[in-house]
């Protein structure tokens, strides 16, 4: 980057966050100035303590697969703030403390950037087998009628 650009050391936002952990990155949101913060949530229409906690509990998540953790009827231990919109609220919504919340944030955060269907589409997959047993679907707080979920649509 020095030898082709001017400005070396400073470096472009882009190019830090490709280097840096999950764990950075929530961190580092989370250290923002409250205007810069609110710039980057409007981005994904959320208000910014929603999006800190959701970057909070995205990163735990990672770590718990990072360290071949259970999911699978897990409570959280570190929730994600709910939204105040009602797709996001019981009973259509039914729980935040389970896995099927935040595959709803993954998938909300997917459609607001706009990379296609690929992720929605391989996650059915998988899901289909465990939604299709009621006790096992209940364990991951998928609602009944998950795939016609508005945010999951």
């Amino acid at each position: 980057y020095s030898n082709k650009y001017t400005g070396f050391p400073t470096l472009p936002v882009w190019m830090v966050t490709e280097v840096m952990s999950l764990g950075s990155l929530s961190v580092g949101y989370r250290g923002l100035k409250h205007k810069d913060k609110k710039f980057i949530s409007a981005e994904f229409a959320l208000n910014s303590h929603c999006l800190a906690s959701w970057f909070h509990t995205l990163t735990y998540i990672r770590n718990i697969c990072s360290h071949h953790g259970r999911l699978w009827n897990r409570e959280l231990a570190i929730k994600p703030s709910r939204l105040q919109r009602k797709n996001w609220k019981p009973p259509i919504t039914p729980r935040n403390d389970r896995i099927f919340y935040v595959l709803l944030i993954l998938r909300y955060l997917i459609s607001r950037v706009h990379v296609g269907n690929e992720w929605k589409n391989e996650v059915e997959k998988f899901l289909e087998p465990i939604a299709n047993v009621d006790r096992w679907r209940i364990a991951m707080g998928i609602p009944e009628n998950w795939k016609n979920h508005p945010v999951w649509k």
